[in-house]
């Protein structure tokens, strides 16, 4: 398919972005020449402002000369997304990229909390995941409230391994208790 996306997009968040408005761009050229006058389609971008703005009330993203901008309402300056804090870069890429995970993909998530407020790291998730119920979601983590808050999922804790030879010591915790402290 056609591309307005720039080719020295270096890292997977600014290749996110990158993704998210790329995809919009072509949308708006699409139904402007399609002779369509109705409204345009939902967006994966349309999808990740409404998420963001869930998890940042005061903050909004706007599209600007084909670039992605945010501002806080407590002010009118723009910024870019390099400007963000890296806790609001991982929301921001955690967003974009699950929502460009093929249907019924499994998901997996190193550190779901990496960079990210404790009590903001299970409703992000559960956000996440009920905009793609479709997918199975595998997070690797050493937070056991976390881990705990992942509902009916199964939990397995890996005590020890040798992945060179294959050897690998773990027990499921899944049970109605939840994982305990021992």
């Amino acid at each position: 398919g056609a591309s307005l996306l720039r080719p020295d997009l270096a890292g997977q968040f600014e290749r996110t972005i990158g993704l998210l408005v790329n995809e919009e761009m072509l949308s708006l050229i699409e139904q402007k020449y399609s002779g369509n006058e109705t409204a345009p389609h939902t967006t994966r971008l349309d999808h990740v402002m409404q998420q963001w703005q869930k998890v940042f009330p005061g903050n909004r993203v706007l599209i600007e000369s084909g670039r992605m901008l945010f501002s806080r309402d407590i002010t009118s300056d723009t910024y870019s997304p390099s400007r963000l804090s890296d806790g609001e870069k991982t929301v921001l890429y955690y967003l974009g990229a699950v929502s460009f995970a093929p249907r019924d993909a499994v998901i997996i998530v190193d550190s779901p909390g990496m960079f990210l407020h404790p009590s903001s790291i299970a409703s992000l998730w559960n956000s996440i995941e009920d905009s793609r119920p479709d997918c199975t979601f595998i997070y690797v983590t050493h937070d056991l409230q976390f881990a705990s808050s992942r509902g009916e999922g199964c939990t397995i804790w890996v005590k020890d391994c040798d992945p060179g030879q294959g050897v690998w010591d773990y027990d499921f915790l899944t049970g109605p208790d939840g994982i305990s402290d021992e």
